[in-house]
């Protein structure tokens, strides 16, 4: 996230941008340099679904170096993406979600790969690890339940269904077209479902869901 900040405000042009983009353009070559001598030392990404996620963090580093001009940890990342992730086949989708998931670690890590991979490659990479990606019956385009809308872990879940509906759109220009037609119905569904938590819910949820609400209604115009 600190790396996306620094894009955006080198990308900013209101005046004072310049400002924030040289103190946070600082901090953004401190990950960069943290993040290439680090990604060697991972022997196996981290696979669940909140903040540690290792394909959410990258993919959004991939993005944000790449505005930056830092070819080298967009190069690093790829390198890396590849390894941890590009032998994986046939995930069990109905494993998802956790409790407190607000990410899918399925989804997360298809999108990085679609971000590293290139793209004449991708379309098989993508059937041979989702199969059953937006078929009918597939767990990834339900509504997640939360129980306890005060519960500060529980209500990650709502975080988890625009998540989804965030990367499912990512992931839509790579299917048939009747995934196509699920993936949109099923994104309008979760996005819808969360919304009114965004504004009217409890501070646990108040407080955050608007960046992922961001993510999933742009997702189609990225």
């Amino acid at each position: 996230w600190a790396a996306m900040l620094a894009a955006a405000a080198r990308a900013c042009g209101l005046p004072e941008a310049t400002g924030w983009a040289i103190s946070t353009g600082l901090l953004a070559d401190a990950v960069a340099d943290n993040l290439v001598a680090w990604m060697p030392n991972l022997a196996y990404p981290v696979r669940h679904g909140v903040h540690s996620n290792t394909a959410f963090a990258v993919a959004l580093c991939h993005e944000a170096f790449g505005e930056l001009g830092r070819g080298d940890v967009v190069a690093a990342i790829e390198d890396n993406a590849r390894r941890w992730f590009g032998a994986d086949r046939d995930y069990a989708t109905r494993w998802e979600p956790s409790g407190n998931d607000f990410l899918s670690p399925a989804l997360c890590e298809a999108d990085l790969m679609r971000r590293v991979t290139p793209p004449d490659e991708y379309p098989a990479w993508l059937a041979a690890f989702l199969p059953r990606l937006a078929t009918e019956g597939d767990s990834l385009l339900e509504i997640p339940r939360v129980l306890d809308r005060t519960d500060g872990h529980l209500v990650h879940l709502f975080g988890l269904a625009l998540s989804r509906a965030w990367l499912l759109r990512m992931l839509e220009p790579h299917l048939g077209n009747q995934a196509r037609a699920r993936v949109d119905a099923a994104t309008q569904r979760q996005v819808a479902a969360v919304e009114r938590e965004i504004v009217e819910g409890d501070f646990m949820s108040t407080h955050w869901l608007v960046s992922f609400a961001l993510l999933a209604v742009t997702a189609e115009h990225t």
